[in-house]
């Protein structure tokens, strides 16, 4: 009889064990979704600005070395158009994006979360692309006398 109750004390220890994640857990889980889904979003913005720039500069250096003509001006041209396409439908998805998540009940704290990582991003990139003054050299002639 004690073996029996025994065993079904740990089979209602694993029942309840895996029993499932803990509304915490869920929360968690949706949160990391709709911010992934947010910053996929983003991504395909970045992409198809990306891809605007890319062509862009392929043509402009074509036209510069009078290379771009014919077929392979059309098909630069027609890839610049497709671009600009997806550009604008990714922008409208993420433009509707925010409304679709506060019907479904999103926290607008989980998407400022992933807006506020790209700022950090990008104020991060424009610090690093600016090198420092480099340190007058004594030698330099030219350098401003150091009081």
């Amino acid at each position: 009889m004690k073996a029996t109750a025994g065993l079904a004390g740990v089979a209602a220890v694993l029942v309840l064990g895996l029993a499932g994640p803990t509304a915490a857990q869920n929360e968690e889980v949706e949160k990391a979704r709709w911010q992934e889904l947010y910053r996929a979003l983003w991504e395909a913005v970045d992409e198809a600005e990306a891809k605007i720039a890319a062509t862009q500069e392929k043509y402009r250096d074509g036209r510069q070395k009078r290379r771009l003509r014919g077929e392979e001006k059309a098909l630069l041209l027609e890839e610049m158009k497709a671009a600009r396409a997806e550009r604008t439908k990714a922008r409208e998805e993420l433009e509707r994006f925010p409304e679709d998540a506060r019907r479904a009940g999103v926290p607008p704290g989980w998407l400022r979360e992933v807006d506020l990582e790209r700022e950090e991003a990008r104020a991060a990139a424009t610090t690093d692309a600016v090198p420092p003054d480099p340190a007058p050299d004594a030698d330099d002639p030219l350098a401003a006398p150091q009081p």
